[in-house]
């Protein structure tokens, strides 16, 4: 019994370590990008003008295919292959970009059209509008070519092909770094929208290519007729509204912080992608990975395959996540000042910005479980109930948000959004164990066992951390060899965590093992 699980998590598991790999080079592309811009423009209105719009356009790609629209996509053309063979399946891909491709250049042409009415009540406390609405003009465009190479990515992920737009999203962050660098001076913080758009035109090609090679792509006419087409509309349409409840929300949030502060929707933000650049790079390839995985088992009735997969894949997610929690939580801080405090970037900001990450943190858990949960929910073509939990999860937050930011200011904004990841994970869990009859007492001791050895390590790690900053973190020359230190304790929180959930004897204790094991003996 312990191998058939062991087995049913390795299949998944296996296609992994590329992805983390090339996901990790993104990412901390991604994060030096973000410590460019506070470096050279600080925590200022004109950066807080570029997140806010940075988040409208993120809630733009939402609708034009990022995410629920490209897990549905998925899901479809999964179902297509199975059924009815690999030529419809693309023909069906083609429709579908086309008919994304279609309504997402009338709704940006309505939008950019009308900015100059909109933009800045949604953001009222951010003083230059002009800047505002300038932004927005150049990185609007990025919305519909993120969404539309997602949606074609989804005919890749049917095929288990998930490099090449971890690749492609490479591509977005080196051409912003590369733009920051070279014009920061003479552009400012157009710099950066600059380079967002043109690594983004880049990476459209290369998706674009990859598909036409792969013979993804077939001559096919727009047309919002047919089972499949309304399949998309139908399910990726109510996954939508819950993942753009959470999009408004945070916008919401980033309108709260503009009347709190100048500099605070920077400070934010900075935060959550400092916490989200580690989070993901586990969160996106489980649910990406799993997602086909388990759309496969559903769509071909396998329930006990699915009932197998989902709950080891669970409880090894909630062992991951529990020890990145526990390791970013206990070196947010320092980390914090030794990456974000420099140049134009103030002490007041980047203290702001660790209160707020410490929180985050914790949040973690709750939020790559969130992420795995929501392409589950897909795969299970329970998109109505997804919606429904999106709505009044995310309605909720802001109502409770609108409390404890001004109780709290920051660090309120921060606790909103960990517990209603929280209670969404506790939602969606519910109904998925409902619909595919899964008991979930059997998971409940193993992520027990989780929980006491991330809680466990989480002071393992502070008391590390205090050690190191007194002796060496801050009274090191280079921020690289600080940066090192830390990442040594990280590790060392690492194995003490391994250790404990060895001597607790959970399973997923010798899955990471073997497949250290195994990429150990393919470099020999």
């Amino acid at each position: 019994m312990e191998q058939a699980e062991k087995k049913s998590l390795i299949g998944i598991v296996g296609f992994m370590p590329s992805i983390f790999s090339v996901r990790v080079l993104g990412r901390i592309l991604g994060f030096v990008r973000q410590v460019l811009i506070a470096r050279y423009f600080g925590a200022s209105a004109l950066t807080d003008a570029f997140f806010a719009v940075s988040q409208v356009t993120t809630m733009l790609k939402l609708l034009f295919g990022v995410g629920p629209l490209q897990t549905a996509a998925t899901t479809a053309i999964i179902n297509v292959e199975v059924k009815e063979g690999r030529e419809k399946a693309a023909k069906i891909l083609t429709t579908y970009i086309f008919n994304i491709a279609i309504v997402a250049f009338l709704v940006l042409a309505v939008l950019m059209i009308t900015s100059s009415a909109w933009l800045w009540r949604i953001f009222p406390g951010i003083s230059d509008r002009r800047e505002l609405l300038n932004l927005f003009y150049i990185l609007a465009p990025t919305a519909i070519l993120g969404g539309i190479m997602y949606i074609g990515s989804a005919g890749l992920y049917a095929r288990h092909k998930f490099i090449p737009l971890e690749i492609a999203n490479i591509t977005i962050p080196v051409v912003a770094i590369v733009f920051v660098l070279a014009f920061h001076v003479r552009l400012s913080i157009y710099s950066v929208a600059l380079g967002v758009l043109s690594g983004s035109i880049i990476a459209f090609g290369f998706i674009f290519y990859k598909l036409y090679r792969g013979g993804l792509i077939s001559k096919a006419k727009p047309s919002f007729r047919g089972y499949w087409s309304k399949f998309l509309i139908t399910q990726g349409s109510a996954a939508l509204l819950f993942t753009l409840w959470e999009q408004i929300f945070r916008i919401f949030e980033r309108f709260l912080a503009s009347n709190l502060a100048e500099g605070m929707i920077t400070s934010l933000t900075l935060a959550q992608i400092t916490v989200g650049a580690a989070m993901y790079l586990i969160a996106q390839p489980l649910s990406v990975v799993s997602h086909p995985i388990l759309a496969r088992s559903y769509a071909s009735n396998d329930m006990d395959d699915f009932r197998k997969r989902f709950v080891d894949v669970i409880s090894g997610a909630f062992f991951a996540f529990a020890l990145l929690a526990a390791i970013l939580a206990a070196t947010i801080k320092p980390l914090t000042f030794i990456v974000f405090r420099q140049g134009m970037f103030s002490a007041h900001a980047a203290s702001l910005t660790a209160s707020a990450g410490k929180i985050l943190a914790v949040a973690v858990i709750f939020q790559g479980l969130y992420m795995f949960l929501m392409r589950v929910m897909l795969a299970q073509k329970n998109s109505s109930a997804l919606g429904r939990i999106g709505f009044y999860g995310w309605s909720l937050a802001m109502i409770a948000d609108v409390f404890f930011a001004q109780k709290l200011g920051i660090v309120g904004l921060a606790i909103t959004a960990l517990a209603a990841f929280a209670l969404m994970d506790v939602a969606m869990i519910s109904v998925i164990a409902r619909k595919s009859r899964i008991n979930m007492v059997t998971v409940l001791p193993s992520f027990l066992k989780s929980a006491l050895s991330s809680f466990a390590t989480y002071f393992f790690v502070l008391t590390l951390v205090r050690f190191t900053v007194k002796m060496f973190v801050y009274g090191l020359p280079s921020r690289i060899i600080s940066l090192l230190m830390l990442f040594v304790v990280g590790c060392a929180g690492a194995v003490f965590y391994l250790v404990l959930s060895a001597l607790l004897k959970q399973k997923e204790v010798g899955i990471v093992l073997d497949e250290l094991r195994k990429i150990f003996a393919r470099r020999r």
